[in-house]
């Protein structure tokens, strides 16, 4: 567990750092959920189909119950990954994420070349 809870840790620290805070200015996807602020973070993995990807989805799901109560906030992991391996539906998940206001993203490339530019794009709307 503390390796997961490391994972979203990271993923919450560095949501201001890589693509997070998508959203222009502070209009990042949170919202109040019964006076609780509700952070959206992005999980772009390779693909569906690998267990390795599903296992990281799990582990992520796990460390946002557990760190969301520890810091008041509810932590929503929006899977955005695609069936298989493809770099252009993952380009296109960066750009939903960001144009979606997501806090954060966390992403294994299939190929960074591909995706480079979507992030240099999700970057420039913080």
């Amino acid at each position: 567990m503390k390796g997961k809870i490391s994972i979203l840790a990271l993923a919450l620290v560095g949501a201001g750092l890589l693509v997070g805070g998508c959203g222009k200015g502070n209009e990042t996807k949170t919202g109040e959920s019964g006076g609780q602020k509700t952070i959206h973070i992005g999980l772009i993995a390779k693909s569906q189909s690998n267990p390795v990807f599903q296992a990281a989805l799990v582990g992520a799901n796990d460390a946002a119950n557990e760190l969301g109560p520890k810091y008041n906030v509810k932590v929503v992991i929006d899977w955005k990954s695609p069936p298989d391996e493809d770099a252009l539906a993952q380009a296109q998940a960066i750009d939903a994420e960001s144009r979606d206001g997501a806090a954060g993203i966390a992403i294994s490339c299939s190929n960074a070349d591909a995706v480079k530019a979507n992030i240099e794009i999700g970057r420039a709307h913080v």
